[in-house]
């Protein structure tokens, strides 16, 4: 019963782990959407509204200006997609992993470059800079017919996010995680989240399964679950009522030991 007893292990790790590998996931696709969302960001700049400004009919006193957010730039960088692997430079090692330090959902808005309208062909305006509004910047200006607009944009760059996010009490995971990672202080802080649930998943202690190329045929050949497995998925041993009977299962268990020892012995010439 050793290897049911495994089996059985086995199931109560993964029963434990799932949870946490899931929380985990959600946390990962969470904070993806926001960095595909910053990298949107960088494409955009505000300029004129496509429909214009609003003049004043009748030569009133008001003007509506009208400004909207357009995708005209080229992204700072291209989000990879889930399925291939990252072209990191120097591969992370999780181990020496202590902290976070990543675009949060308040800071996309930063990566937007900031744009500068110069109005040409204008006289007799105000001095100064600083104005709070476009009305006080505009004050005693002259503007004629042929006056333009031209738009000016900072050159893109990265953003860095705020204060980093611990992980650990200590710089070792066998430490716990952070005091700052309790439930009742993380909210809605997304990369508190995710720092929680790398936390968790690090500290899972899942045993490594042992390779069959490192069992030999005999113990092999007397497992219960092969033994029940051989019998069941091979219809020449469908005869043999129970498996685990060791006054019907010879031809069974020879079966099991000559196969894997041939297995074994080929895999030996291969290599």
């Amino acid at each position: 019963m050793r290897s049911e007893g495994k089996i059985s292990e086995a199931e109560s790790q993964i029963e434990v782990a799932e949870p946490i590998v899931n929380q985990l996931l959600t946390a990962i696709a969470r904070q993806r959407g926001v960095i595909a969302a910053a990298a949107e960001a960088t494409k955009l700049q505000i300029a004129d509204a496509a429909a214009g400004h609003d003049a004043h009919s009748g030569g009133g006193t008001t003007v509506g200006l009208n400004f909207a957010a357009q995708s005209k730039q080229t992204s700072k960088c291209t989000i990879t997609k889930e399925t291939d692997t990252p072209n990191f430079a120097t591969q992370p090692n999780f181990e020496q992993l202590t902290e976070l330090k990543l675009t949060a959902e308040t800071d996309i808005g930063k990566h937007l470059p900031t744009a500068k309208a110069t109005i040409t062909s204008s006289g007799s305006c105000s001095s100064g800079s600083g104005k709070q509004h476009i009305a006080q910047a505009l004050a005693s200006c002259q503007l004629a017919v042929g006056s333009t607009t031209d738009w000016a944009y900072t050159s893109m760059s990265e953003h860095s996010s705020s204060a980093a996010t611990k992980l650990y009490k200590g710089d070792q995971r066998n430490q716990g995680c952070a005091e700052e990672l309790d439930d009742s202080k993380i909210q809605d802080y997304s990369q508190k989240k995710l720092a929680k649930a790398i936390c968790n998943y690090l500290k899972l202690n899942v045993k490594t399964l042992t390779p069959l190329a490192k069992e030999s045929s005999e113990p092999l050949a007397v497992e219960p679950i092969v033994l029940k497995t051989v019998r069941n998925c091979d219809p020449d041993f469908a005869t043999i009522e129970n498996a685990l009977d060791s006054s019907k299962n010879k031809v069974l268990k020879d079966y099991i030991t000559d196969a894997y020892t041939r297995s074994q012995e080929f895999s030996q010439r291969s290599s």
